[in-house]
């Protein structure tokens, strides 16, 4: 569920800017361990080879070098290290951190964490591009998408939870009456959701309809507005009608029957409306007013689940509020209710 979302190939640090990538390592090591204080000083310049600083919850001090070359030898490793210790002191419980845009040889590894421990460190670690890049994948998906423009999963539902939020506020907005909520007025309502909306019917088109919005191969529908969710808005796709369903006491499974169907031993009937359910985060945008074929709001929505807006489909027994899921049983307290 974490994957890209569309293929990729290695993360190439060394195409960040410095600054960008010092930002990227800061980003990770801030969130990596317990600060009480940190500071990305190679941002300001002549930094004495330390282009970020930081103490710990337990007061030991870092030294944390960036570099995203596209190799790093021995030679430029004492050379950091050298640096480092030529302008500050290095006192004996202090870290140093190389942050690499590179992979190394195992021999540079381990002469960074011997030289490191020579002059002065109590100890070391050498985060190497494929590291970094395992360090993202796994606990820092977000920065994914902010240093490299990369989409997982996670970005995604952070994307629909946004862009949800902001769309159930325009619903409630346009779509919703402002009612006085008396008593009478919120049992009513409870009663049937759907007296809540302005408007009995709404027209939804496909935001990839641009040109030709109701042309020949154009998605769209008229449809009629029952309640709102905290997923999405539930609609009647066809609230002139309703169907017979049969549920078995024992089992508790049901299925949709004719009218003149017989029922089996066991069962009893229902009459359940078809129910379809479009999330928030589909609605691209509302036109309160309609647009040239349509007097009634149009909601512009993205078709993201087999060329509809559609999450799921569904059976519902308005005077109950029970839903009837394919292929799922009902539970003991819905069948209660019904």
């Amino acid at each position: 569920m974490n994957n890209p979302t569309r293929t990729t190939n290695n993360l190439h640090f060394e195409d960040l800017p410095w600054q960008r990538f010092e930002e990227l390592v800061f980003e990770i090591v801030y969130r990596k361990y317990k600060w009480g204080e940190l500071s990305p000083i190679g941002q300001k310049g002549k930094d004495g080879g330390v282009d970020i600083w930081g103490v710990d919850t337990e007061e030991t001090t870092w030294y944390i070098q960036c570099k995203n070359h596209q190799s790093f030898t021995k030679a430029d490793a004492q050379a950091a290290i050298d640096k480092i210790v030529g302008n500050y002191e290095i006192a004996k419980s202090s870290m140093l951190l190389v942050a690499l845009a590179c992979n190394i040889t195992t021999d540079t590894l381990q002469f960074i964490k011997s030289y490191s421990e020579e002059r002065g460190f109590n100890g070391s670690d050498v985060w190497v591009g494929t590291k970094l890049e395992t360090m993202l994948y796994s606990d820092n998906k977000d920065l994914l998408y902010k240093f490299f423009g990369i989409e997982t999963e996670h970005n995604r539902n952070i994307k629909k939870v946004v862009n949800g939020n902001k769309a159930r506020q325009e619903v409630e907005k346009i779509l919703l009456q402002k009612v006085n909520w008396t008593p009478e007025i919120r049992m009513e309502i409870a009663r049937d959701p759907s007296k809540q909306f302005r408007f009995e019917k709404v027209v939804i088109r496909s935001v990839d309809d641009v040109d030709d919005p109701y042309g020949e191969n154009a998605s769209y529908c008229e449809i009629c507005p029952y309640q709102l969710t905290d997923v999405g808005i539930e609609f009647l796709d066809l609230y002139w009608d309703n169907y017979r369903i049969a549920i078995d006491i024992d089992t508790k499974c049901w299925r949709r029957i004719k009218d003149d169907d017989n029922l089996q031993e066991n069962e009893f009937d229902i009459r359940a409306e078809h129910v379809a359910l479009l999330p928030y985060y589909c609605i691209i945008s509302i036109m309160e007013k309609g647009d040239d074929y349509s007097d009634y709001p149009v909601l512009i929505c993205g078709f993201e689940f087999n060329n509809t807006p559609f999450l799921r489909y569904y059976y519902k027994h308005k005077a109950s509020k029970v839903d009837l899921v394919d292929g799922k049983p009902l539970s003991i307290s819905d069948l209660s209710m019904l």
